[in-house]
């Protein structure tokens, strides 16, 4: 062997080579920890997905099975006196069907009870094979009566007193003690309603078809709203959503967060349907 081949590399070329392992080292170490984390980021946004599409479809399948059940008893409720007679009893004895179908709960439990996934080989009925269920996950269903709640829109017919049973329903609301503070207080507009009444004649004034405030037939109903900030007219016509109350002077956002479950704008009736309205608004509307 000769002298030259038996010659070790310089110390510098040793040391650069080194470095230049090291750095090819770091840089696949790099590579795979980027398309790891990259690859269990991907993974979990599907998971996700998955989970999001499987949530949508169990609560649209729970709010179906309620709109059956409430379809199907309304063609019960009309028929109520056949039922009566047929099984022998007074039709008062039987109560309102809406109301038996408020006792049954509507959520994947018992979906997944009445319905299950077929088996996989679709020509067995092998009892040890696992049955999978069509609704994983939580889900629930509920219904209200918009009847069951203080129609507001009605307030726009003053000319024909229909509004009067809704202004006393809405007064004996704001009337609860909890609620005071809210006529005391200015809201972030630095403006308040005086009173209960107040608030109400607000309310009629922002569905009626005139532009004198109510209860003051001298004054101007815009007046409340000409000096905030951002200045706006009464509209004069019925709510179009129930966010729209939130324009209305003496409505801050706590007071209709307190109130929006006790009103509607969907129906034009001025009396509670007492067989599917909750006890707790019986008892605070005094009905």
């Amino acid at each position: 062997m000769s002298r030259l081949a038996k010659q070790k590399l310089p110390r510098n070329q040793r040391g650069i080579a080194l470095i230049m392992v090291l750095s090819l080292v770091a840089l696949v170490a790099t590579v795979v920890s980027d398309f790891q984390y990259n690859s269990r980021v991907s993974y979990q946004l599907a998971i996700n997905a998955r989970d999001e599409l499987q949530a949508e479809y169990n609560a649209l399948s729970a709010m179906r099975l309620r709109a059956l059940l409430l379809k199907q008893s309304g063609k019960l409720n009309a028929q109520r006196s056949l039922i009566a007679t047929a099984i022998g009893i007074d039709v008062n004895m039987i109560p309102p069907i809406g109301q038996l179908v408020e006792m049954i709960p509507v959520e994947c439990g018992l979906l997944s009870t009445i319905m299950k996934i077929p088996d996989s080989d679709f020509g067995t009925n092998s009892d040890s094979a696992p049955k999978e269920s069509f609704f994983d996950g939580e889900c629930m269903a509920v219904s209200t009566s918009e009847h069951a709640k203080i129609s507001i829109n009605m307030l726009r017919n003053q000319l024909n007193n229909s509004s009067k049973n809704i202004t006393r329903l809405l007064l004996g609301l704001l009337q609860e003690p909890r609620l005071e503070k809210h006529f005391q207080e200015d809201d972030r507009n630095g403006t308040h309603a005086e009173n209960p009444a107040e608030l109400v004649g607000a309310l009629i004034d922002w569905t009626d078809s005139d532009n004198n405030q109510s209860g003051n037939q001298v004054s101007d109903e815009d007046r409340f709203y000409a000096y905030l900030k951002d200045s706006y007219k009464v509209k004069n016509a019925p709510f179009d959503s129930l966010a729209e109350i939130q324009l209305v002077h003496g409505m801050d956002d706590d007071l209709f967060n307190m109130l929006k479950e006790h009103l509607s704008i969907y129906t034009d009736g001025t009396q509670m349907e007492l067989a599917t309205t909750p006890a707790d608004r019986i008892v605070l509307l005094g009905l």
